[in-house]
Order: structure tokens, then C-alpha cells, then sequence
């Protein structure tokens, strides 16, 4: 006798611990409805006296268990983790990136849990309010971190404005960024817009309102065209958010690297 999954999350643990090419779906497997981690099997066709073995998918799910029998919860927790392991296998994403986007992932709330409608703001941005730290700024007032606060404000072409925060020196070797809102939320996105020489973030953390720190998002710098408005996507977080820190290899991209803001977006009810 068989029983069905309750929790995908108490499936998961033994797998991810053999490290990060193994995860728990892969996407279009899933979409068909099939069972993808297979045991071996034997060819039906007559003129074969030896069994051929079925390939094992590192993305699929554990043997005897599809789709169609996991909650609905279960099941977008399950295609969001096949399309971090796809992504990983076609070399979408590095593997630094995949641990810390499965980490993430693996804070949202498991399928009995629902977050409190009464905390769940609209679904529209909610811009950064202060500054909680910066490693330089190019003054107090002009290109000031403050200039990060708020709803976008730099023209849609971008370019080198004094509406957007810019560090003290224009290729220095690490510059960040660490900004509050006006009050924790749980949120399952990041935007960040960077004006002008886009491309040089190479991480953004996530600050929970106990401190704990996770990595939303970490890459090499890379140029990108201004102006550049980067979304940061993941599972709705277990903890309130509180703040963001965003972490530039300023020498990467040369010249002054301008962010104009900084938004969460707050799970839907």
C-alpha cells in the first residue's frame, strides 16, 4: 500500500544533500504529469534478451511519486526547483547561483503554512525609505546614498544624474548599499534600477527582521545597458524582509556605477 505526499519539503532533504546538480523536478517532465526519477526497467521489445536500464533524472522527482499526487503548493514549490536544476544543467546559471537561489527558495513557507492575509500588503513595489549603511558616497547631498530612496526618479534614457546614489571614487574595488523599508514584508522579488554604466551588482541580500541574512541574487559583474532595471525573483520569504543590501565590483564596469532605486515587491495574499 502507497500513500501520497503530504509535504514536498520532507522529500526534499535527503536529495539535497548529494549537492547541486541534484533537485527535485524537471519542468517539462512535470508538465506532463510523469513520474521522472525511474528505477530500472525492461524493454518490451522481443528481440532484446538483456534489460536496458532507464536513465536517471538528477531533476526529477523521488521513484513512485508524480505530479498529480503532490498539494498545489507542493507542486509550485516542485516547478520552481526544476527550473533552477534545468537552468543549472544548460549552463543558464553557475553553480554559486543555483545553491543560493535554492537556498532562497528553500525559505518559503512550506504548504501548511500561508502568510497572514492581514500582513500581506498590495502586490505593487514598495521603494526603500532609508539608508542603514553605504560604503562611499560621491557627496552629501548630490549622487548621495539618499538619492537611492524612493520610486525611481532619473529620466527613462538614465544616464549620469544627481537623482541617483554614486560611490566616492568611480572604480573603486567594492561598493554597497544597505537600505530599509518602512516596515518588514514578506516579498518574493527585488528591483533594483541602475541608471547609468549598468551591470556592475554582484549581490543583493535579503535582510530579515531578525537579522538573518540570504542571498537573493550573486553573479560576476557584467556591463548591461543603461538604464537597467533588474528583477530579482524568488519564492515569497518565511521572514519579513526589512532591508536589502546591494554589493557592486565598482572596477568591473568602468566609470561611476549609478543606482537610482531600490524596490521589494510583497507576496500576493
Amino acid at each position: 500500500m502507497t500513500s501520497s505526499p503530504t509535504h514536498l519539503r520532507a522529500l526534499a532533504a535527503p536529495l539535497l544533500v548529494a549537492g547541486a546538480t541534484t533537485a527535485l523536478v524537471f519542468a517539462a517532465g512535470l508538465i506532463s504529469g510523469h513520474t521522472l526519477f525511474a528505477t530500472s526497467s525492461t524493454s518490451a521489445t522481443s528481440d532484446r534478451a538483456a534489460s536496458t536500464p532507464t536513465v536517471l533524472d538528477s531533476c526529477g522527482l523521488p521513484a513512485g511519486i508524480t505530479i498529480d499526487a503532490l498539494q498545489p503548493t507542493d507542486r509550485a514549490f516542485a516547478l520552481r526547483r526544476g527550473f533552477l536544476c534545468a537552468d543549472l544543467q544548460a549552463g543558464r546559471i553557475a553553480p554559486d547561483e543555483y545553491r543560493a537561489r535554492l537556498a532562497l527558495l528553500d525559505l518559503a513557507p512550506p504548504a501548511h503554512l500561508e502568510v497572514a492575509t492581514s500582513d500581506t500588503p498590495p502586490a505593487e513595489l514598495v521603494w526603500a525609505s532609508s539608508v542603514r549603511a553605504v560604503s562611499s558616497q560621491y557627496t552629501g547631498t548630490d549622487w548621495s546614498a539618499s538619492r537611492a530612496l524612493g520610486a525611481p526618479d532619473v529620466p527613462a534614457a538614465g544616464g549620469d544624474d544627481p537623482n541617483a546614489w554614486a560611490s566616492a571614487d568611480a572604480d573603486a574595488t567594492v561598493e554597497f548599499l544597505e537600505v530599509g523599508f518602512d516596515r518588514a514584508r514578506h516579498i518574493d522579488g527585488v528591483e533594483l534600477v541602475e541608471s547609468h554604466n549598468a551591470g556592475a551588482v554582484t549581490r543583493v541580500e535579503l535582510i530579515a527582521d531578525d537579522g538573518t541574512r540570504t542571498v537573493a541574487y550573486s553573479a560576476p559583474a557584467a556591463a548591461a545597458a543603461s538604464p537597467f532595471h533588474r528583477h530579482i525573483d524568488f519564492a515569497c520569504t518565511a521572514r519579513p524582509i526589512a532591508a536589502v543590501r546591494v554589493t557592486l565590483d565598482s572596477a568591473a564596469v568602468p566609470d561611476w556605477n549609478e543606482i537610482d532605486a531600490i524596490g521589494v515587491r510583497p507576496c500576493r495574499p
